[in-house]
């Protein structure tokens, strides 16, 4: 039986990080620290990580435009991500030891993760740049616009209505 013990430093990497195709039951221990200890009897573990971007998905359109309205015109809506990068990062690590000790930090250089401890082959880690994400962005600030401006205009025609009745 092999013990594994992984330390993350970052929030950003719990909910999308996996081990065999499986989540990883992360513990908070201080404010910015998250370990995970996983008992396995496999010389070889499969570490991966995909993050995707809100407006990869079917219904992107429909969904930001529902939030739009819920969060009254986006003044309690959080803001949206400006970065049109998804993330892939998929290895093999190596366990050789009986006990083995692993931190897994983001890499704002060219990679998207670094793993530190252990012997990692890396299949995929990339940051890879979607275009799309810019035209949709473009498309929903329009969207955002074009429905306020005509929301206003109802309104202002309601009023003009109710005034002249």
């Amino acid at each position: 039986m092999k013990h594994v013990e992984i330390t993350v430093f970052d929030p950003f990497l719990l909910e999308r990080l996996r081990l065999n195709n499986k989540p990883i039951p992360f513990e908070k221990i201080e404010k910015r620290k998250f370990i995970a200890s996983i008992d396995t009897e496999q010389d070889e573990l499969d570490l991966s990580m995909f993050a995707y971007h809100p407006y990869l998905v079917e219904h992107w359109w429909i969904q930001e435009m529902i939030l739009f309205v819920v969060g009254i015109f986006g003044i309690f809506c959080p803001h949206e991500a400006k970065n049109n990068v998804v993330f892939n990062y998929k290895s093999k690590i190596k366990l050789t030891e009986d006990r083995a000790n692993l931190t897994i930090r983001r890499s704002f250089k060219d990679k998207v993760i670094e793993v530190i401890g252990a012997v990692s082959e890396d299949e995929a880690n990339e940051r890879i740049n979607q275009p799309l994400i810019v035209k949709r962005r473009k498309i929903l600030k329009w969207s955002k616009i074009g429905f306020t401006f005509g929301l206003v205009l109802i309104a202002l025609l309601v009023v003009l209505l109710i005034a002249i009745s």
